[in-house]
């Protein structure tokens, strides 16, 4: 992961995986982040917490299994575009209102 980050390339990170492998290898310094509520709280910048998918840079970062389509289909709009996720999304019966 650190060579990810400084070769500029994305990083992602899902569930307890920020809160418990990123913050404490120091690649949340500087960053803002979310994780799975139960681990939430070893962030040390709180700021970003509540949101489902937190992009900062060249990181992302999201809570957990309820918000792994949003989390993966913000990794296709980063690696693709906006428009290849909505044709990946389409296909998937999310619910009403699911915004890519």
């Amino acid at each position: 992961m650190q060579a990810q980050r400084d070769g500029g390339r994305l990083s992602a990170a899902i569930c307890a995986t920020p809160a418990v492998f990123l913050q404490a290898k120091g690649l949340l310094d500087g960053k803002k982040a979310t994780a799975h509520p139960a681990f939430a709280d070893k962030l040390v910048d709180q700021s970003a917490v509540a949101q489902r998918v937190v992009v900062d840079g060249r990181l992302t970062t999201s809570r957990g299994p309820g918000t792994a389509f949003e989390f993966a289909l913000e990794l296709v709009k980063q690696l693709y575009s906006e428009d290849k996720a909505r044709e990946v999304a389409g296909p998937m019966v999310l619910p009403d209102g699911f915004k890519v």
